[in-house]
Protein backbone atom coordinates (compact mmCIF):
# COMPACT_ATOMS: atom_id res chain seq x y z
CA UNK A 1 0.00 0.00 0.00
CA UNK A 2 2.80 2.75 0.62
CA UNK A 3 4.94 1.75 -2.37
CA UNK A 4 1.39 2.97 -4.05
CA UNK A 5 1.51 6.24 -2.26
CA UNK A 6 5.18 7.15 -2.84
CA UNK A 7 5.67 5.60 -5.76
CA UNK A 8 8.66 3.79 -5.02
CA UNK A 9 9.82 0.81 -2.49
CA UNK A 10 8.95 1.31 0.93
CA UNK A 11 10.72 -1.24 3.87
CA UNK A 12 9.00 -0.79 7.41
CA UNK A 13 11.84 -0.94 9.69
CA UNK A 14 11.02 -2.19 13.24
CA UNK A 15 13.36 -0.61 16.36
CA UNK A 16 15.56 -4.21 15.65
CA UNK A 17 16.21 -2.94 12.51
CA UNK A 18 17.11 0.54 13.20
CA UNK A 19 19.09 -0.50 15.99
CA UNK A 20 21.21 -3.59 14.24
CA UNK A 21 20.73 -2.81 10.60
CA UNK A 22 21.65 0.74 10.25
CA UNK A 23 24.64 -0.16 8.19
CA UNK A 24 22.54 -1.48 5.40
CA UNK A 25 20.35 1.39 5.30
CA UNK A 26 23.41 4.28 5.83
CA UNK A 27 25.02 2.03 2.84
CA UNK A 28 21.81 2.44 0.77
CA UNK A 29 22.09 6.27 1.41
CA UNK A 30 25.47 6.59 0.23
CA UNK A 31 24.31 5.49 -3.15
CA UNK A 32 20.55 6.70 -3.44
CA UNK A 33 18.09 8.97 -2.15
CA UNK A 34 16.75 7.53 0.58
CA UNK A 35 13.72 8.58 3.03
CA UNK A 36 13.75 7.76 6.86
CA UNK A 37 9.63 8.71 8.12
CA UNK A 38 9.58 8.51 11.72
CA UNK A 39 6.21 7.97 13.75
CA UNK A 40 7.03 10.70 17.27
CA UNK A 41 9.85 13.23 17.55
CA UNK A 42 13.06 12.87 15.83
CA UNK A 43 14.94 15.56 17.81
CA UNK A 44 13.28 14.69 21.48
CA UNK A 45 15.96 14.29 24.01
CA UNK A 46 15.86 10.63 24.70
CA UNK A 47 18.24 8.47 22.95
CA UNK A 48 15.28 6.59 20.64
CA UNK A 49 16.82 4.54 17.77
CA UNK A 50 15.69 7.21 15.24
CA UNK A 51 17.83 9.88 17.17
CA UNK A 52 20.58 7.64 17.07
CA UNK A 53 20.61 6.96 14.23
CA UNK A 54 20.16 10.92 12.61
CA UNK A 55 23.30 11.05 14.62
CA UNK A 56 25.02 8.64 12.40
CA UNK A 57 23.52 10.07 9.06
CA UNK A 58 25.86 13.31 10.10
CA UNK A 59 28.81 11.10 11.67
CA UNK A 60 29.01 9.54 8.30
CA UNK A 61 28.87 12.75 6.45
CA UNK A 62 25.37 11.88 4.64
CA UNK A 63 23.14 14.77 3.93
CA UNK A 64 19.99 15.42 5.51
CA UNK A 65 16.87 17.37 5.58
CA UNK A 66 15.10 17.20 8.52
CA UNK A 67 11.51 18.33 8.25
CA UNK A 68 9.24 18.02 11.20
CA UNK A 69 5.52 17.65 11.07
CA UNK A 70 3.36 19.91 12.35
CA UNK A 71 1.42 18.99 15.88
CA UNK A 72 -2.55 18.67 15.84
Amino acid sequence: MQEKLYGRPVLVADREMVEQGAEAILEEARNSDVAFLVVGDPFGYYPTPHYVFGLSLISHSLKTHPVKKQSC
